[in-house]
């Protein structure tokens, strides 16, 4: 996955962000990355989980490509290195990812 930390000083009103879990966990969809921030962690999955379609459809990732993002959330949130970082997942507005 596509993990890096950010650091600047700023807070959450000033970018487009979900509270997935209070306090913890956000979700971003934009053009750009989120700008930098102190004690914010930003990961992206876009060229990591592709979705495969089946025919001419669309749709959310298979079963297994959910699990494997389930399961590295799960460390990433676990990790003490983070333990007091905001996580943010962030993805591009393009349609094929």
């Amino acid at each position: 996955m596509d993990t890096h930390a950010r650091g600047r000083a700023g807070n959450d009103s000033d970018n487009k962000s979900i509270e997935i879990v209070p306090g913890r966990l956000y979700w971003i969809s934009d053009k750009n990355p989120p700008k930098s921030r102190t004690h914010e962690f930003y990961f992206c999955i876009d060229n990591d989980l592709v979705y495969e379609p089946f025919f001419a459809d669309f749709g959310p990732l298979d079963l297994g490509k959910v699990h494997l993002f389930c399961k590295e959330l799960e460390k990433l949130i676990n990790d003490q290195q983070y333990s007091t970082y905001k996580i943010y997942h962030y993805t591009s507005l393009d349609y094929a990812k």
